[in-house]
């Protein structure tokens, strides 16, 4: 009895992607019923087009059968369905070629790619109909490109908003939870944290399944919740939806985003210790990291490495502990938090000019070389020197949209209360770094006066050695 696997693929119906693959199936039955074929695997490709490349699972498994012998006959509803494209005939022709399998369509009959003649037709049609999609995408492409240049929505709504009749509008819910993402990003917080929080407090993520991750924390703030359109990976102009965050708001987060970026503070495992990363050798100036020192004794040391890290210097880990107390008890230098309002003005200052700058690019360029009154070269020359002033007006505002307060009210009750983030973070706003000193032999215990700290220029902080007498 020969096996028969029926093929089954459709690419669109839109709103029931099963309807279509499921009538395939019946008429494919039907045919291999005429043919007394009864032993019938079914391979489907549910709203899977064969023309993006990617991988179609259904389709690879039917291969893989027939190599190992599985499947001596196939059934589609009609050539299309098996093949759109060369990269998908020419496997089938190679099989054909070296074993004798039988392949019938429902639209279209017997399908030989077992002559020459036979090949040459289906590589003839395979090329029309190739020409036939390259046809449809240009169109469609055409049509996304026009619906960009008039602010339209097309795909599926992004998180915070939701697709009413073809128009974004926005999800209350989910608009609050991007308002708070953006909050605790310029409160200083990592998406990590950010994250953590999130999945505690029970917020059902993007997906509604799973869990807050990092790159879903980021995926939120893209410049759709800030009314801005993207087209082909570009931000291309205004969207008719009203936006989220305001321009103002959604800048000063994607700047201070790509100044974490830039420092690795997004990046890898989330920091486990309150001072790494401040501490620093006062032999070499390289970075002192936590390590067990025995059985139950842990400290910071630097890590003698071939390119920089002497190894000769360590300090107990109860430092922590003296910086905590410390800063817990000049909470009255520390000011307190606020919501996320309307910026200052230097960021204002600083959105204007980039506003002004993305007009030039996209509109006046743009139009200069349409008029013929630049050459492509001309436009390449101005936009790239536009991006290079729009990337060095990003970095002034990275800079000024640092968090300049803390985001608890409650000092110093909370701070054990407080996540990792949160404290490295009060940490970082007053202390820049902190040159660990020779100690003396067979000191025990932290001695304050081996630290030298450099505080930042955010509050009046004492010296180093008032830091001692506390």
């Amino acid at each position: 009895m020969m096996r028969c696997g029926i093929y089954v693929r459709i690419s669109d119906v839109k709103g029931q992607p099963g309807i279509g693959v499921a009538r395939q199936e019946k008429l494919c039955r039907g045919l291999a019923e005429k043919r007394g074929w009864t032993d019938i695997v079914v391979y489907s490709d549910d709203d899977s087009s064969a023309w993006t490349g990617k991988p179609r699972q259904g389709w690879t498994a039917l291969l893989k059968a027939i190599e190992d012998g599985e499947i001596e006959a196939v059934i589609a509803y009609e050539p299309s369905r098996l093949y759109r494209h060369p990269r998908d005939l020419e496997p089938l022709i190679s099989l054909a070629d070296k074993l004798s399998i039988e392949i019938a369509t429902v639209m279209s009959g017997q399908v030989d790619l077992s002559t020459p003649q036979g090949r040459a037709v289906a590589r003839t049609i395979v090329a029309w109909d190739s020409y036939e999609s390259d046809v449809k995408s240009a169109r469609v492409k055409t049509q996304r490109d026009e619906a960009a240049s008039n602010g339209e929505w097309q795909g599926k709504p992004r998180y915070g908003y939701d697709l009413e009749d073809g128009k974004l509008v926005i999800n209350p819910e989910e608009a609050e939870i991007v308002r708070r993402i953006a909050s605790e990003v310029r409160a200083g917080l990592s998406y990590r944290s950010i994250a953590v929080k999130l999945n505690d407090d029970g917020v059902p993520p993007p997906s509604g399944s799973g869990k807050w991750g990092s790159r879903k924390v980021s995926a939120t703030l893209s410049p759709t919740v800030a009314g801005q359109y993207v087209h082909r990976g570009k931000v291309v102009g205004n969207g008719e939806w009203e936006p989220i965050l305001t321009r103002s708001q959604y800048e000063a987060v994607q700047a201070l985003t790509k100044a974490r970026q830039q420092s690795g503070a997004n990046r890898g495992q989330p920091t486990k210790h309150l001072l790494t990363g401040f501490l620093k050798c006062g032999h070499c100036g390289e970075s002192m990291y936590y390590q067990k020192r025995g059985k139950d004794s842990y400290a910071y040391k630097c890590n003698k490495q071939p390119e920089g890290g002497c190894g000769r210097l360590s300090i107990s880990a109860k430092v922590e502990d003296e910086i905590a107390n410390f800063i817990t008890m000049s909470a009255f230098f520390l000011e307190p938090t606020s919501e996320m309002g309307d910026e200052d003005n230097s960021i204002d200052s600083l959105i204007a000019e980039i506003e002004a700058l993305e007009a030039r690019r996209n509109e006046g360029a743009v139009d200069f070389l349409s008029r013929g009154l630049i050459d492509e070269a001309q436009y390449r020359a101005v936009t790239e020197d536009i991006d290079s002033q729009l990337e060095g007006l990003r970095e002034k505002l990275g800079q000024a949209a640092q968090p300049k307060r803390t985001i608890i009210n409650d000092w110093p009750g909370s701070w054990d209360t407080w996540s990792m983030d949160e404290r490295r973070m009060v940490i970082g706003h007053v202390i820049d770094s902190i040159t660990v000193k020779p100690g003396k032999k067979g000191a025990r215990g932290v001695d304050l006066n081996r630290l030298d700290i450099n505080w930042t220029t955010n509050q009046p902080i004492p010296n180093s050695g008032e830091l001692a007498t506390i």
